[in-house]
C-alpha cells in the first residue's frame, strides 16, 4: 500500500461514524471501543509517529480476518493501516517484546519460531510432483504432522507434492511492524526457491495469500492445499474416488481461505 493510499483509507475510516463497529471480533470480545476498527484506525492518525506503548498494544487488536472489510462500503484494508501503524511502533520503541525479538530469530534461523523447524522439515518425506509444498512455520512448530497428512493425501489422490526448501515466507514480519526486514526475507526465499516458475501449495491460507503478491517468475502458481487436492480428486475417475465421509460436519470458513484467498468451494468438495 503507497503512503498516499494508505493516507486516504485512513482519512475514510477515521470520518466513518463506525459502521463495521459489530464485525471486529476483537473488539466484541474485550467490549472495548479503542479496538473497534474506527478506534484503532482513527488512534494510528492521532499518534502519527509518536505512538506509545499502550498505542502499540491497541494496534495489535487486529487478527487481519478482513471481516471489517465486508461491511466497508470502500473495502477499507484496515489490517494494512494496522501493520503500518505497528511498523510506528517498532521505530519508536514502543512495541511489544513479541515483536521486537522476531528479527533476530529470523537473522539467525530463517523464521520466527523458537522451535527446531530446520530438524522437523528434514524429516518430511515427500514425493516427485511439480508442484511443491510450502509447509510454512506454523506447522512446523506443531511437530510437522499437518504437513505430513497433506503429503500422504496428495498422493493418495495421484498428485503428489514435493516440498519447498524454504521454511517460513516471512509473513509474521509484516504483522510485527517490520516490512523492510520482510521484503528482505522475502527476497531471499525466492532466491532459494530459484529462477525458474513454481508451484507453491500453502498450509496456511494467509501465507498464500501473501506469497502472491511477490514478483515470482513468470508462470508461477500459489494456492492453498485446499484448492490443489479439490483439482486432484475432481480428476480422478468416480470409482477410485474415496467414500464419503459417514458423519454429519460443520464447516467453519477460515479468514484466510474465504476472504483472503476468495476459496470457498474446494473445502466443500474435499468434505
Amino acid at each position: 500500500m503507497t503512503l498516499a493510499a494508505l493516507r486516504r483509507a485512513q482519512e475514510l475510516c477515521e470520518f466513518c461514524p463506525k459502521m463495521c463497529r459489530f464485525a471486529c471480533p476483537v473488539s466484541e470480545v474485550t467490549g472495548r471501543e479503542a479496538l473497534t476498527p474506527w478506534g484503532k484506525v482513527s488512534l494510528a492518525v492521532l499518534v502519527g509517529r509518536e505512538p506509545d506503548a499502550a498505542a502499540a498494544l491497541a494496534f495489535a487488536g487486529c487478527t487481519g480476518c478482513h471481516r471489517c472489510a465486508v461491511y466497508c462500503a470502500h473495502d477499507n484494508d484496515v489490517p494494512s493501516i494496522l501493520y503500518a501503524a505497528r511498523a510506528t511502533a517498532v521505530r519508536a520503541g514502543v512495541a511489544p517484546k513479541a515483536w521486537t525479538e522476531l528479527p533476530a530469530r529470523f537473522s539467525a534461523r530463517g523464521h520466527g519460531e523458537t522451535a527446531d523447524l530446520a530438524a522437523v522439515h528434514a524429516t518430511l518425506r515427500s514425493g516427485h510432483g511439480d508442484a511443491l509444498l510450502f509447509p510454512g512455520c506454523d506447522a512446523l512448530a506443531s511437530g510437522g504432522q499437518e504437513a505430513r497428512d497433506a503429503l500422504t493425501v496428495a498422493k493418495a489422490l495421484g498428485a503428489p507434492l514435493g516440498i519447498a526448501a524454504a521454511l517460513c515466507c516471512g509473513l509474521k514480519l509484516r504483522e510485527a511492524g517490520h516490512p523492510e526486514l520482510h521484503l528482505a526475507h522475502a527476497t531471499r526465499v525466492r532466491r532459494v526457491l530459484g529462477p525458474k516458475p513454481v508451484h507453491l501449495v500453502f498450509l496456511q491460507p494467509a501465507c498464500a495469500r501473501s506469497v502472491q503478491e511477490w514478483p515470482l517468475p513468470e508462470g508461477s502458481r500459489v494456492e492453498h492445499i485446499t484448492s490443489y487436492l479439490a483439482r486432484a480428486l475432481a480428476t480422478l475417475p468416480e470409482r477410485s474416488r474415496p467414500p464419503p465421509l459417514p458423519e454429519t460436519l460443520v464447516w467453519h470458513d477460515p479468514c484466510g481461505l474465504a476472504r483472503g484467498l476468495s476459496e470457498l468451494t474446494a473445502p466443500r468438495a474435499l468434505l
